[in-house]
């Protein structure tokens, strides 16, 4: 059979990939398929033939790469992710060489699944509306989201401070460009009924479009991917790993953010998935944001290596060994 590192024959190779998929991801992966993501070049193909004598045909041995990342699809696949451009970005996030143009595309046609999926909460009015207004007029959105349900249910906790207005006013920050100012007064806003007083970023050290700059599903951005160069990939990558490892520091103090129950419920829950991103849509959706970002730091003549900076400092500031991020990709022992 041979070891984890060795080359094996698709005949032991496959059934064992068969097995492990089915029994760690439950997925029932077909030959077919696997050969589809192998054309599609998600999967490195076997080594060129050896001879094994004079009237006997060659073979062909497969590396356990192949066998790794056809078991990263299909705990992928577990996650709900089963789209190839997703799966491309994935892969890169965890370091694997992807090409510049196949990520590019990729992140492109995300970011259309994205804005296809919000448009029913860019479209409903409720968005563009002003004045007064409730929690039962907004958009419901995902109802297979656990933590989109127990955030709408933080949000209406009367006592937690937020307003439906207020609410609102976030959810549009998702699709417009806003001034700087009104970005500065719904942060404000936010953020002292949850903390329990008010603080601005400035105050922590750093300006506030280097941690908040939303807009990034506005039809009017412009094409912040298609013209991101790789150092802005590359940044935006590193500013992803850093956050999460930051993250991890925090997680065991998530409950003394809150001024409240449910606000700290809130900051328990938020930090508990973003130690779970690795590997799912979120880590995406996050990436595009980042991409956004350091574009609009370009076009207005800043530094988007602050960005980084800035959690790299808080990292500096947190004492103790470094706390693992945890796996990021699935088991994949034989």
């Amino acid at each position: 059979m041979g070891d984890i590192n060795s080359e094996m024959l698709f005949r032991d190779f496959f059934p064992r990939l068969q097995a492990r998929a089915l029994a760690r991801y439950g997925v029932s992966l077909s030959e077919r398929q696997f050969t589809n993501w192998r054309e599609k070049g998600l999967i490195p193909g076997p080594a060129h033939p050896r001879g094994r004598g004079r009237g006997l045909s060659p073979e062909r041995h497969w590396p356990m790469q192949a066998y790794r990342r056809a078991l990263r699809i299909c705990w992928y696949k577990q996650r709900g992710i089963d789209r190839i451009p997703a799966w491309w970005i994935l892969f890169w996030l965890a370091g694997d060489d992807v090409s510049l143009d196949v990520l590019r595309r990729s992140l492109q046609r995300e970011l259309k699944r994205v804005r296809r999926q919000s448009r029913y909460l860019a479209d409903s009015g409720y968005i563009r509306s002003d004045g007064s207004t409730t929690f039962e007029k907004a958009p419901s959105g995902a109802k297979n989201s656990p933590f989109s349900l127990l955030l709408d249910e933080l949000i209406e906790t009367q006592h937690l401070g937020i307003s439906p207005e207020l609410y609102r006013d976030f959810l549009k920050l998702g699709f417009d460009e806003e001034s700087s100012s009104e970005t500065g007064r719904i942060f404000q806003a936010l953020v002292k009924p949850l903390m329990g007083h008010g603080i601005t970023p400035e105050e922590v050290g750093v300006s506030l479009s280097a941690v908040w700059r939303p807009g990034h599903l506005s039809d009017t951005a412009h094409d912040y991917v298609g013209r991101c160069s790789q150092g802005d990939l590359v940044l935006a990558r590193q500013i992803l790993w850093e956050q999460l490892r930051l993250t991890s520091r925090l997680a065991p103090f998530a409950h003394l953010l809150g001024a409240s129950r449910p606000a700290s419920i809130l900051f328990v829950v938020a930090f508990a998935m973003a130690n779970r991103r690795t590997g799912n849509q979120r880590l995406i959706s996050d990436l595009l944001q980042l991409l956004y970002q350091i574009a609009d730091d370009t076009r207005h003549n800043l530094d988007p290596t602050r960005r980084l900076n800035f959690i790299l400092k808080r990292l500096q500031m947190m004492e103790g060994d470094d706390v693992e991020l945890g796996s990021r990709g699935p088991d994949t022992a034989i």
